[in-house]
């Protein structure tokens, strides 16, 4: 599959966007699978909500929030401090929704952000550094 990167962001758009439509299929078939189709659709939105703001956030930490550092240790360190914040966050999200959400269901919950998490990194991993598609070639004008 070839992807025409518009710019730096446009990875993590489109992540986004297929965490998203992998919450939309999960809704679907969690909506035509219980009776109780409200309380399943909040939780698989829930969960998915968390993977998504996890996914944003490491990016944000890791890639876009300093551009002065060239010393390979340090941007490795950097991810790092990003990937354990990632699961820092996961885990308060996560602990917040099974405290004060408890009528949500926790299976469904789980699931969702299992599923758009794996999806989100299986999306992502579908680019290099530079934000092009893996496999593309450059544009050279």
């Amino acid at each position: 599959m070839r992807l025409k990167v518009l710019s730096k962001r446009f990875p993590v758009i489109f992540t986004v966007v297929i965490q998203l439509l992998c919450g939309v299929f999960l809704s679907i078939v969690a909506g035509f699978s219980t009776d109780k189709a409200f309380l399943l659709l909040v939780s698989i939105w829930a969960g998915a909500a968390v993977a998504i703001v996890a996914l944003i956030f490491g990016v944000w930490r890791g890639l876009w929030r300093r551009h002065d550092d060239l010393l390979a240790e340090r941007v490795l360190l950097q991810l790092y401090a990003a990937e354990l914040g990632k699961l820092l966050l996961s885990l308060l999200l996560l602990g917040l929704i099974f405290k004060y959400a408890s009528a949500l269901h926790a299976g469904w919950v789980i699931a969702s952000f299992a599923l758009a998490s794996l999806v989100g990194a299986i999306a992502i991993a579908g680019f290099d550094s530079s934000g092009q598609a893996v496999g593309e070639q450059p544009n050279k004008i």
